[in-house]
């Protein structure tokens, strides 16, 4: 089906619905062409995005599920999707924590940079 005038009308009258589905190993795999690691939750978060899993001050994300959902149901690109998400952790988060000093950030107890303990125990659902 195009999506001609015809057929839009008939999309957004709710007469044609349309099933998207993601495939998480290839999104995971998206992520690893920009140099991200990408764990696949289930919760509140969909998928964890890191640099390192082991050091996790070098950036890490959390995409909600109501994030997630966005891709579906606007019909965006994953390739897009994930190359953003990798760019604001390779990019824009090093920045910040230069301009704080990851140092600082790493020692200052209530300095609100404390990475929670959860985010090193992420369990991905392929594992399960």
């Amino acid at each position: 089906m195009s999506l001609n005038p015809g057929n839009l009308v008939r999309f957004l009258l709710g007469h044609v619905a349309v099933l998207v589905l993601i495939d998480l190993a290839f999104l995971r795999t998206l992520f690893a062409r920009h140099s991200a690691h990408a764990t696949m939750l289930m919760g509140l978060h969909t998928v964890q995005v890191c640099k390192d899993p082991a050091d996790l001050y070098e950036g890490v994300f959390r995409v909600s599920q109501q994030r997630f959902g966005r891709i579906a149901s606007e019909l965006q690109s994953l390739a897009r999707f994930a190359g953003e998400t990798a760019h604001s952790i390779a990019e824009m988060l090093p920045a910040l924590m230069t301009a704080v000093g990851l140092e600082a950030m790493k020692t200052e107890p209530n300095g609100g940079w404390n990475i929670p303990p959860d985010r090193y125990t992420v369990r991905d659902c392929f594992d399960v």
